[in-house]
């Protein structure tokens, strides 16, 4: 009976001991989980309050909490980076939408003040029109990056044949080449299929090879280049021996609005570019700028499989 009696009081401080341990354990993980969730509510407040820069510290460790962390940190980049864009796009839209609404007033205006012959009235409303095309323009370029940029259009992906869209394409632009005086070529490997959006994949590769034209004089060369390599990446690389682009200004020119000397002169919107990153990022691709020497070659790849083809966060 002694023995017995020994076991359970053995038993019974064995068991309060264990309670109290739990106990300490459970009061200190909670005022650990407490302290790293006020952390992460004192980042949000400052965030709220208007400071967009601020961040969760981590622990330099690689628990949960530091993964957690980590997580809404790449979010918050994200989110500052979309604020950013919408603050500067809407700041942007308005200064190049003020030069034609102006010059839409005053030639509108001029035409109530001084009402001038009917051929000369014809002629004002005409470049009345030209002004509205160009805002629309804007407009138009602006709900397509955000369609893009929203990932809406993956949902349509299919299988596309490159081979036969980029052709499409280069046909269409030689035209364009012909009149200016700029010699157009293009190199396709046969049988190239990428999962994605036909249109969008072409919108991408007529801006690249618009720009091309554009920038190179007449009697320059042009020339677009689509190949698969070994790891299942498609490039399309549209080349020119023009002027090229400072290697100062490549991080800026797929900037949306962003327009370099060169550029300032010549008719545009300044989304073009921005346009094609924003194709390259929907199907898990690039665009890279690179020197020709003399000239520029931009570098579209794009995945061709549907697996590495995943929305990123952009930064």
């Amino acid at each position: 009976m002694e023995v017995r009696a020994l076991i359970v009081q053995g038993l019974g401080w064995a068991s309060l001991g264990a309670l109290m341990l739990a106990v300490l354990g459970g009061l200190l993980a909670r005022r650990t989980v407490l302290r790293r969730v006020e952390t992460i509510n004192r980042t949000a407040t400052a965030i709220v309050q208007g400071d967009l820069s601020r961040r969760v510290p981590t622990q330099g460790s690689s628990d949960e909490f530091d993964q957690l962390v980590r997580t809404i940190n790449a979010m918050l980049q994200q989110i500052e980076h979309l604020v950013e864009g919408v603050r500067n796009a809407s700041n942007v839209v308005a200064h190049d939408l003020r030069t034609p609404l102006a010059e839409l007033r005053t030639r509108l205006e001029a035409l109530i003040r001084a009402h001038p012959p009917e051929y000369a009235t014809y002629d004002e409303i005409h470049k009345a029109v030209d002004d509205i095309d160009r805002i629309i323009n804007i407009f138009n370029a602006l709900l397509r990056l955000a369609e893009i940029e929203s990932g809406i259009r993956r949902s349509g992906f299919r299988t596309v044949d490159l081979t036969e869209v980029t052709t499409q394409v280069a046909e269409l632009y030689g035209a364009l080449a012909e009149e200016k005086g700029v010699t157009l070529t293009f190199q396709v490997s046969p049988g190239i299929q990428v999962l994605g959006d036909p249109n969008l994949i072409a919108q991408a590769v007529g801006n690249l090879l618009d720009n091309a034209i554009k920038f190179t004089p007449s009697q320059g060369k042009v020339s677009l280049r689509v190949a698969q390599s070994a790891e299942g990446l498609v490039e399309i690389e549209v080349s020119d021996n023009g002027p090229g682009i400072a290697k100062a200004e490549r991080a800026s020119v797929t900037k949306r609005f962003y327009r370099g000397d060169r550029r300032a002169a010549m008719e545009g919107t300044g989304l073009g570019l921005s346009l094609v990153d924003a194709v390259a990022h929907l199907h898990g691709g690039t665009l890279s700028l690179s020197d020709k020497s003399p000239g520029l070659a931009a570098s579209l790849t794009l995945s061709g499989n549907a697996s590495a083809i995943e929305p990123t966060c952009r930064s």
